[in-house]
């Protein structure tokens, strides 16, 4: 039987090199809407050294979203850029929802660990395939061009179907500017597909997802919107 106590050191010793929050570079805060409904915000906290970076990321469920779902969590991500593409080299989730009251999520480079409420003892599994979600899409030059990307947990077929350039304006208090949007084509657990349109803008902070819109049949479709400016530690 596991202890939380065990796990706990898991992480510890996981992630020990890992200081975003009291090193970040940049804050940046992302408005999550679902139609005229608060989703949310969520909050990557990002520093870089050299073709490395890590972020720290949070989202909170909004007080109106939470009538109908919960999803709150903290993940942690390292990974480096090597000839223009991501390869995540560690992840980390710890989150609670409606679906799963704690779950932990622990990816280093030789294996998958993975605890939730209903288990008594850490479950290993094979690395996923691809870049992590976040660093995939959201730090990204340009659009993403790997075939897969993960959670951390499970990876998903990922097609990007075609890109254009615009330009963004979002209000007050939001990005505004020239973007490259990138229109992929995601399969989720169940093997249903998804269109996922991100704008991915060349800011003076670098490459950075400014809108994120979620196409989901029959519902409002999720979009995040990143506010500007950025926090920056300078």
């Amino acid at each position: 039987m596991v202890h939380l106590h065990s796990v706990l050191l898991l992480i510890l010793y996981s992630f020990a090199p890992i200081s975003v929050a009291e090193n970040a570079d940049q804050k940046l805060i992302y408005s999550a809407r679902m139609a005229m409904l608060n989703a949310g915000d969520l909050t990557l906290q990002y520093v870089e050294n050299g073709s490395a970076f890590e972020v720290l990321g949070r989202f909170k469920t909004s007080k109106s979203l939470s009538k109908y779902y919960t999803w709150n969590g903290v993940f942690v991500s390292k990974a480096r850029r090597v000839d223009e593409r991501i390869t995540t080299d560690a992840y980390l989730t710890i989150s609670s929802s409606s679906d799963d009251p704690i779950r932990l999520v622990v990816y280093t480079p030789d294996e998958v660990r993975v605890l939730d409420d209903n288990q008594e003892e850490v479950e290993s599994r094979d690395i996923p395939k691809g870049s992590d979600l976040i660093s995939a899409l959201f730090f990204v030059q340009g659009c993403y061009d790997q075939p897969y990307v993960n959670d951390g947990e499970d990876h998903y077929p990922i097609k990007l179907k075609t890109s254009w350039t615009s330009r963004v304006n979002m209000g007050l208090g939001f990005y505004e500017g020239e973007v490259i949007n990138c229109r992929y084509r995601v399969a989720d657990r169940k093997g249903r597909r998804r269109t996922v349109e991100v704008a991915m803008a060349n800011t003076e902070v670098g490459w950075r997802a400014v809108r994120v819109q979620i196409k989901i049949p029959m519902l409002p479709d999720p979009v995040l919107r990143l506010r500007w400016p950025v926090g920056t530690s300078s």
